[in-house]
């Protein structure tokens, strides 16, 4: 990027705009000449990255601005240098209980009081933190990391350089019942004996549950991100690059498309298809397929427009009906 003020100020380390660190480097998201004039009215950091759509409408600073395409991505890119990285286990741990039918490929870490179950494959370069279990057949691609307290059940394969959270669990039974006359129980259990397959560069957020199939597979897409608290019932099929913010539920055999986003505590009814490209706001309700791409938002789920216009329509009736009561 390009800078304006001191290029020789030194900067050891990176802080928010709500911190105050003259030696730290923050950064302007939206490029706003607004917000951007407030921060420099009282600067907190060091030094801030800007995107350079406001180089323009900016000749003078109080601290060094470095104006670069999209600030966030330069901050990606410049962590390494100015943040100290987590240690992650190195080598496999005495104190593991591993069964003797693993296959563990090179360059394995296994923290302590991890279970590695029966005919279990750890490809290279996996890292698996302390008290994680991995059920009898669990196939873990090269890579990925589980940090504690994550639970794989049987059979489940997690792709290459996938992130599992603490206390995530994948691969637990699907939630299935059948009425049951013949006993006093009411309910009985369908048996849940298929898996779950992750692609590669999947992450899942801590407490989250993916549910293995009834038959066959969930399937988690390439590049999803999974927030914390996500649950994903049976048999569903997500695509490339969705995002699933905190708390989403998607009941069983629902499919999505690539780069679907579903905000916060949004949820999806069972055997719903989503097309690519949607975007769902928080608490958003799907109780039928969406065919095409497009913003949708409350219960049931309405085109962003169609929704605005309806909550219009409903401010101005409840309004009326207040004037005309008095």
């Amino acid at each position: 990027g390009t800078v304006l003020g001191d290029a020789e100020t030194v900067i050891t380390g990176l802080c928010s705009l709500d911190e105050s660190d003259s030696s730290a480097l923050s950064f302007l998201r939206e490029a706003s000449l607004l917000k951007l004039k407030k921060v420099l009215s009282k600067p907190t950091a060091g030094a801030l990255l800007v995107d350079c759509k406001l180089r323009s409408d900016i000749n003078e600073s109080p601290i060094p601005l470095v104006f670069v395409s999209d600030p966030l991505s330069a901050l990606v890119s410049v962590l390494p240098y100015l943040c100290t990285t987590a240690t992650h286990p190195t080598g496999i741990s005495p104190k593991a209980d591993i069964h003797p039918s693993a296959i563990i490929d090179e360059n394995v870490s296994i923290g302590s009081f991890s279970v590695i179950g029966p005919n279990v494959h750890i490809e290279k370069d996996v890292v698996i933190h302390p008290h994680v279990t991995l059920y009898e057949g669990v196939h873990i691609g090269a890579g990925s990391i589980i940090h504690s307290g994550a639970v794989i059940r049987e059979y489940v394969n997690i792709g290459a350089q996938n992130i599992i959270q603490n206390g995530a669990v994948i691969g637990a039974e699907g939630f299935g019942y059948i009425p049951d006359s013949n006993t006093s129980s009411g309910l009985v259990p369908v048996p849940q004996v298929g898996t779950v397959n992750t692609g590669a560069k999947v992450d899942v957020g801590a407490n989250a549950c993916i549910d293995r199939a009834t038959l066959g597979s969930t399937r988690i897409g390439l590049g999803t991100k999974i927030d914390n608290l996500v649950q994903i019932g049976h048999n569903v099929s997500l695509g490339c690059h969705n995002i699933l913010c905190g708390q989403v539920g998607i009941a069983g055999s629902s499919t999505t498309g690539d780069n679907v986003v579903m905000g916060g505590n949004a949820g999806v009814a069972d055997h719903v298809n989503i097309a690519s490209g949607v975007r769902l706001g928080a608490k958003c309700g799907v109780i039928k397929d969406i065919r095409e791409k497009g913003d949708f938002l409350g219960f049931p789920a309405l085109e962003s427009k169609a929704w605005h216009r309806w909550y219009a329509f409903m401010m101005r009736s409840s309004r009326e009906g207040k004037s005309g009561s008095d």
